[in-house]
């Protein structure tokens, strides 16, 4: 039993009220007497010994007396003058008192109250404060019951934040358990441990919600039930009632806390009889907030169909079909975190099983038919109905918008990813045959061009590093020196920052052959834990920082990296610590399985200092280091880990997203203070911000402003104001309180990482280093083009940002798959089963070798037969192998890697662009080493041996050619079937019938500029499938067009260009801008063997007629 009033609750009455309430004053008054002679010089006994005379037969022992009693204990300063005025009204005592005595009188009422609550007499508010006095602490064992007792020794009372110096992080948790729990037990039954019960921990929790649902949640802290529960089977395993681990899953879905309120729910508009509109009205006070308790796995408990039937109403059916599909789509998806997908389908059946029976039920002669099925289930009348609202019911948008619910683009997403399913997986399924995607249209989401987080500078990142390195190093030292973390500790008991020359060692950074001290650090970045009673330095969260400073990963990949199999494939002692290896991820949030990423050596080297420093604490006797742990703590695909980073010493967790948060500005500030201390500039890393106003809904949300805010100006109405009147604050005036806020957060060091690398390395070798696909990686970079930097801005730059941008490298009316979509969604066919069927869609084929066997497997085949592989992507074709040859091919082919020969490799009719790029790059080399060849045999003589290996060279670079031409004349023959109607396979994309039109051959000259400008295409889309003959033409071409304006200079020595073709187009862009200039002229020229025209052109300093008529100015 719980007391959620704001007054006492008696559990006693009359005569036996009246002893407890004598055994009380009695017990309080040897409390008293024992403080007084433990030396305390108190006048507060003489004070409690007035009011409460024996014999106490003048006092009147009723509910009244003790809510004055309750008030008067927990009641302001500034209303103390009150509260004397009418004391007499319930102490006969009182009428002497002045206030000075009253307030003396406080403390021993509490001692009082707390006497009765443990004889069983009261409940008292969770408003109510237990009796705070250090020289209580000896005695406290009379006046508390035994569950309070047992979380009272979660407080050490070290009182670590007296002089300033913030609470270590295990004891604010442990701080936090007990004084929230202490409200709790006082206002509960929960006189032993055996009177906890699961059902008053979901009381509470309901309690909780409702107080902020009514915007009365600045009275009520959010209560640690979870830890509470937790310490108190911790204490008392064999006296808890309850197990633990099911009340958990329980509480996680919320049946407890919802449950009474939604299953009592249709009862209550059943007997009112309400019509459907008006119940919709009585919904949203209830589960607005709730959603998630109507779940497929959680739903049953509220026996919603036989609450219908009873009403009239069958849903029986409907409700069994549906949720039948719903836990399947939950069970094939497989999400880590299914809360979005259990929420959005909360409100589908809040909408499909209450709202619309009771609709039908009020409107019997409607002509739409109930949806008791998916087909039926009409996107235009159910999902989104634009029509009269007349003789119809909501549709669900509108029945979330008057339930005052968010309709979000996320959440509306997961029910068109549902109803996917359902078209893609169960379309067989009678019910769902025939189904048209009810979601037509989604909610606007925000789409940016780039990440919106901000990033450090590479130059600011390289040194940050560095900086984070040298701490590391520190923390490190502080580990294996006893001694000198003592010393840090006693230095940091007084002081918010360490001093390094008072430690003794100083940490330093090498920076271009200079040598830069830290002198000081901020005494919060040093996190402990206590194992047995001993204080350990825990580094756990300047690793984790330095890991995704180093590595781009996400910031759960690396929190829960897994100790047994993070260097799996990393190679240590043989290379320098620069050099690049292999890091496993065992976790990631869009890929189905664990990936590979390179990584620097001195990474995993980080890492592994990072797994002795667990290992040392197991030693020390840390059990819960040795058990694998839960995901998340759900039971989800990843299993059970060993977080390299584990931190909490209890659970075995890793390092927390709130220690993080908390962690993360301090150290951007202290690497703030040093950059200036030293005199470099660096723009503003944190920043104080005021904290954002929450309204009754916004549990869910941020309470904090970030960064960004202040640019966009805060609005004085979203800031969170303390009034000087509010219940337990004392301030002489309005109080706005501040929080210190990173600009750059942890989550944007990894489009710091990104934007760095992109300066050094192309989009592909970033996106190995981070698991990221292109198109992420992309979205990450918010560096600046490296075609920019080599050319700066060109004159017809609409034109080239159109080539360069990712998005524009396909047609504007078209949307071709690439081989990355084809490839994600043969991903997700191999899980669903349905590869057959996706290929047919993707015109996806595996062309037959001749040297096959009538039993080996094609490419397709193994695709869908092992769900396990790890397929990888060209421009031109997909490798169920990852490019990683299997032995037998590598058998077939000779010993050598040729893609357009193996029998594996898996094309699309969708690349036969990128087929006939690779076709003709493949021509232009082979017809460079027929030349190369020739000339070499005319000026020597080769030998015998050396002709036999030119001509096995140029033999399999031949084959190589002929089958990428019969790859490409394969795929143009199904194009041609499917044009033709000869198959019954269909190609589905944006307009199928579209695409097969504008998919032609156009022959073109051998040597015209039509082919030298059908081929620069070809390189502008695919630039590795250039050829070193292409490649010098573009520079010719490029040096002529430099020439021509008259920058002889750069035409003859500019370097070779790393994007010759990009250059040449710029050129042309520029050059088609001027008056004069004519392409087939300049082909003429580029191509030509007389070279007068070329000796012409170098001998003048300005621009010539050569390529059009004159220039003049």
């Amino acid at each position: 039993m719980i007391n959620t009033s704001e007054g006492v609750l008696l559990r006693k009455s009359g005569f036996d009220l009246y002893l407890d309430f004598c055994e009380a004053v009695e017990s309080t008054s040897k409390t008293l007497r024992m403080l007084e002679g433990n030396g305390k010089n108190w006048k507060i006994k003489s004070v409690f010994d007035r009011v409460f005379e024996f014999p106490l037969d003048d006092f009147k022992v009723d509910h009244a007396l003790l809510e004055f009693l309750c008030a008067f204990s927990c009641s302001n300063t500034k209303n103390d003058l009150e509260m004397v005025k009418v004391i007499s009204d319930y102490i006969p005592n009182g009428q002497s008192l002045i206030v000075a005595d009253a307030r003396s009188l406080k403390l021993p009422v509490k001692i009082l109250l707390c006497y009765m609550h443990k004889l069983g007499t009261l409940l008292l508010p969770y408003k109510f404060t237990r009796p705070i006095e250090k020289a209580l602490d000896a005695y406290e064992a009379g006046c508390y019951c035994e569950t309070l007792l047992a979380l009272r020794a979660l407080d050490d009372r070290k009182a670590t934040d007296k002089r300033g110096k913030n609470y270590d992080p295990a004891e604010k948790a442990n701080r936090r358990v007990f004084q929230l729990g202490a409200k709790m037990v006082l206002a509960s039954t929960w006189y032993t441990p055996e009177d906890v019960t699961r059902e008053d921990l979901f009381a509470w929790r309901s309690h909780n919600i409702s107080m902020k649902d009514q915007g009365r949640g600045n009275e009520i802290s959010p209560l640690p039930l979870f830890s509470l529960a937790e310490q108190l089977h911790k204490l008392y395993p064999s006296r808890m009632q309850f197990d633990l681990d099911e009340w958990k899953k329980q509480a996680t879905k919320q049946l407890g806390a919802y449950g009474g309120s939604i299953g009592s729910l249709l009862s209550d508009v059943m007997k009112l009889g309400l019509a459907a509109d008006d119940a919709v009205d009585r919904f949203k006070s209830y589960v607005v907030a709730k959603w998630t308790a109507l779940a497929p796995d959680s739903i049953d408990d509220f026996q919603i169909p036989q609450t219908l039937f009873d009403a009239g109403c069958d849903v029986g059916g409907a409700y069994s079909f549906w949720l039948s599909l719903e836990r399947d789509w939950l069970e094939d998806a497989s999400y880590t975190n299914d809360k979005g997908a259990r929420l959005i389908l909360g409100r589908l059946n809040l909408y499909l099983f209450v709202y619309l029976p009771l609709w039908y039920k009020e409107n019997p002669k409607s002509e739409l038919p109930y949806p008791d099925s998916p087909n039926k289930f009409h996107g235009r009348v159910f999902y989104n109905c634009k029509g009269e609202a007349e003789n119809r019911p909501f549709s669900l948008t509108e029945f979330l918008t008057r339930l005052g619910s968010k309709i979000n683009y996320g959440y509306m997403n997961k029910l068109k990813v549902f109803f996917e399913y359902l078209m893609s997986q169960k379309f067989n399924v009678p019910g769902c045959t025939g189904l048209v995607q009810p979601v037509y249209v989604l909610p606007r989401t925000k789409k940016y061009r780039e990440v919106v987080k901000e990033v450090l500078l590479p130059d600011h990142l390289l040194f940050f590093v560095e900086y984070a390195y040298s701490i590391e190093n520190l923390f490190s030292v502080l580990l294996n020196s006893r001694r000198l973390f003592l010393k840090a500790r006693k230095l940091t008991e007084k002081n918010r920052q360490l001093n390094m020359d008072d430690l003794g060692y100083v940490p330093f950074i090498r920076w271009r052959g200079k040598i830069y001290p830290i002198k000081q650090l901020n005494a919060a970045l040093i996190d402990c834990v206590q194992v047995r009673g001993r204080e350990v330095i825990n580094p756990a969260f300047i690793r984790l920082i330095l890991t995704l400073m180093e590595g781009g990963m996400r910031t759960q990949a690396s929190q829960w990296l897994d100790a047994r199999s993070y260097d799996r494939h990393a190679t240590r002692p043989f290379y320098h610590p620069d050099q690049i290896t292999m890091l496993w991820l065992n976790t990631d949030k869009i890929h189905s399985q664990g990936m590979y990423v390179l990584s620097q050596v001195k990474v995993i080297l980080m890492l592994d200092r990072q797994v002795e420093w667990r290992n040392r604490l197991i030693k020390l006797g840390c059990k819960a280091f040795t058990k694998p742990i839960l995901y998340d703590g759900k039971q989800t695909k990843w299993g059970k880990i060993l977080p390299v980073f584990s931190s909490n010493p209890d659970s075995g967790m890793p390092i927390s997203d709130s220690k993080i948060a908390d962690m993360w500005p301090v150290l951007c500030l202290a690497f703030q203070m040093w950059m200036r201390d030293g005199g470099w500039q660096v723009p503003d890393m944190v920043k104080l911000l005021p904290v954002k106003k929450r309204s009754a809904n916004q549990s869910g949300e941020n309470p904090f402003f970030v960064c960004a805010d202040v640019a966009e100006s805060i609005s004085e109405e979203d800031v969170k104001v303390i009034k000087p009147d509010t219940p337990k604050r004392y301030y002489a005036g309005d109080y706005c309180p501040v929080v210190l806020r990173a600009v750059v957060t942890p989550h944007g060091l990894r489009a710091s990482f990104v934007t760095a690398m992109s300066t050094i390395l192309d989009i592909e070798s970033v996106t190995r280093l981070t698991g990221q696909t292109l198109a992420t990686v992309m979205y990450y970079n918010k560096g600046f083009r490296p075609l920019q930097k080599k050319i700066g801005q060109p004159v017809n730059y609409i034109d080239l940002i159109g080539h360069l941008d990712y998005e524009a490298t396909s047609s504007p009316v078209l949307s071709l798959p690439s081989t990355l979509t084809q490839a994600q969604r043969l991903e997700r066919a191999k899980l669903a089963g349905n590869v057959d069927r996706v290929a047919a869609e993707l015109g996806l084929i595996s062309i037959n070798s001749a040297q096959r066997d009538d039993e080996a497997l094609n490419g397709m085949q193994i695709i869908a037969r092992e769900r396990s592989l790890n397929l990888g992507v060209a421009h031109t074709h997909i490798c169920p192998f990852n490019f990683v040859c299997p032995r037998e091919i590598l058998e077939e082919l000779g010993g050598e890697r040729h893609c357009s020969r193996c029998r594996l490799a898996v094309f699309s009719v969708f690349n036969i662009s990128a087929v006939a790029a690779k076709r003709h790059q493949m021509a232009e080399e082979q017809t460079r080493l027929m030349t190369q060849l020739e000339h070499y045999s005319k000026q020597h003589s080769p030998s015998s041996a050396e002709l036999r290996m030119l001509e096995t060279e140029i033999k399999q670079h031949s084959l190589d050619l002929v089958g990428w031409i019969m790859i490409e004349e394969s795929l143009w023959a199904l194009i041609q079937d499917i044009k033709e109607n000869k198959t019954s396979q269909k190609i589905l994309v944006q307009d199928a019938a579209e695409v097969l039109m504008q998919i032609e051959q156009f022959p073109v000259a051998k040597g015209s500029l039509a082919e030298f400008a059908a081929r620069l295409s070809e390189v502008k889309h695919y630039p590795r499938y250039s050829s070193v003959t292409f490649k010098a033409d573009m520079e010719r071409a490029s040096r002529l067009l430099l020439a021509r304006q008259g920058d002889l200079n750069a035409a003859i020595c500019k370097p070779p260009s790393f994007e010759p073709h990009e250059e040449l187009l710029s050129l042309i862009h520029q050059a088609a801008d001027q008056p004069g200039f004519d392409l087939e002229t300049f082909h003429r020229l580029l191509t030509g063997s007389d070279t007068s025209s070329w000796i012409d052109l170098l001998s003048q300093k300005a621009p010539l007629n050569l390529l059009g008529s004159e220039i003049r100015p």
